[in-house]
C-alpha cells in the first residue's frame, strides 16, 4: 500500500489540529507549568518544519498547499499569542533587583 505525500502531511495536519485543541483548552493550571510550555514550543517547531516543506513540495495541488498554509498561519498565530502569555506571566513573576 501506497501512502502519498498529501495523505502523509494531511495526518500530520489532523495530529496538529489535535495537539492545538488540547493546548488551547487547558486550563490555568495547566498552563501554568513547564511542560505546557514545552509542548507549546514543540507544537510550534513541528508547525515550522511543515511550513517549511510546504514552500518547497512540488507534488502537492495549488489548493491543498494554500489550505494547509493558511491552516498553519491561522494556528501559529494562536499558538504564538499562548506563548506569550506564558512568557508575559513568567515576566510579571520575576523578583525586582535594583
Amino acid at each position: 500500500m501506497l501512502i502519498n505525500s498529501d495523505e502523509l502531511f494531511s495526518k500530520r495536519i489532523n495530529s496538529i489540529k489535535e495537539q492545538v485543541a488540547l493546548v488551547t483548552s487547558a486550563g490555568r493550571l495547566v498552563r501554568e507549568t513547564k511542560s505546557y510550555y514545552d509542548k507549546l514550543k514543540n507544537i510550534l517547531s513541528e508547525m515550522e518544519d511543515m511550513y517549511s516543506y510546504l514552500q518547497t513540495a512540488q507534488d502537492l495541488g495549488s489548493d491543498k498547499k494554500n489550505e494547509y498554509e493558511t491552516f498553519l498561519e491561522g494556528h501559529y498565530a494562536t499558538l504564538n499569542q499562548l506563548m506569550e502569555q506564558k512568557m508575559n506571566k513568567n515576566k510579571k513573576n520575576l523578583p525586582i533587583s535594583l
